[in-house]
């Protein structure tokens, strides 16, 4: 497994003029391929580059086709710029083959009405949880957590026996860079973690069933604040799985309460590669 640089180096994107980009997808976020988040978030950064507005909105991604742990292109073009917002559309393939396609809207900071009526969950605080390192041994904990640092408040998949409400909830803390100045780089933050607790949240309802591996279809996310704090409480619901696809709804909090973004995608279940 390739050791992780961190989400900024990870995620950097090199501009090749006209629109296009390389950027290279790194092992070090594999989960049964390129993580959406991490995939998503690379995007972001491209659409970013000249953009006159400097905070990232929302992000539809449609993934079209599995990466492959090599240089990516991407060629972005401006759908729509009006005096306080722009959206930008993002391709990125592999040679012939498209990845994704993504829709991003970017605006400047502004001013109306203000309320927030969904509280941060009922939690025990960041430094009140374990570290799954202290909870499981190194072979059972991912090496996609290398990247991010992963206390966990309900009972990983691995240690339940019955049925659970498909919910998972967590703290997280990026590293080894915790945050980031660039701020479309930090939404990134957000970008990563909505996404990547959909399955998870399933597998609490259908614990010990290793049949099926999930595979995203596409990923929305809503980024409603800057990020506050290095440590970012997530929790993902996936309310219901049918017909073999998987919905779910995912929120994150920085750790002052507010709430920083939500996130809602589908997955589509495919059986277990026997070589997982």
């Amino acid at each position: 497994m390739e050791e992780t640089r961190g989400l900024g180096p990870d995620s950097l994107v090199e501009t090749r003029g006209g629109g296009r980009f390389r950027a290279e997808l790194r092992r070090a976020w594999n989960l049964f391929g390129p993580n959406g988040g991490y995939l998503t978030t690379i995007a972001a950064r491209a659409a970013a580059v000249d953009c006159a507005f400097p905070v990232l909105v929302t992000s539809h991604v449609n993934f079209l086709s599995a990466g492959r742990f090599e240089p990516v292109d991407l060629a972005v073009e401006v759908l729509r710029s009006g005096r306080t917002a722009e959206l930008r559309r993002v391709v990125m393939s592999q040679g012939e083959r498209r990845l994704l396609e993504a829709t991003l809207w970017f605006a400047s900071p502004g001013d109306g009405l203000e309320h927030d009526g969904i509280p941060m969950p009922d939690v025990p605080p960041s430094h009140g949880v374990d570290p799954i390192e202290k909870v499981f041994p190194p072979d059972r904990i991912h090496p996609f957590w290398r990247n991010v640092e992963r206390r966990t408040i309900d009972p990983m998949v691995d240690a339940v026996e019955v049925e659970r409400e498909p919910v998972s909830r967590g703290w997280f803390r990026f590293r080894p860079e915790a945050s980031f100045a660039d701020p479309v780089l930090d939404a990134g933050r957000a970008l990563v973690l909505l996404d990547t607790l959909s399955y998870p949240a399933a597998r609490m309802r259908h614990p010990r069933d290793e049949r099926f591996i999930a595979v995203s279809l596409d990923f929305h996310a809503a980024l409603h604040r800057p990020l506050a704090s290095e440590w970012l409480l997530v929790e993902c619901r996936a309310p219901l799985a049918a017909s073999g696809r998987l919905a779910f709804a995912s929120r994150i909090w920085s750790e002052d309460g507010t709430l920083a973004g939500s996130g809602t995608g589908t997955l589509l279940f495919r059986p277990m590669p026997r070589s997982a």
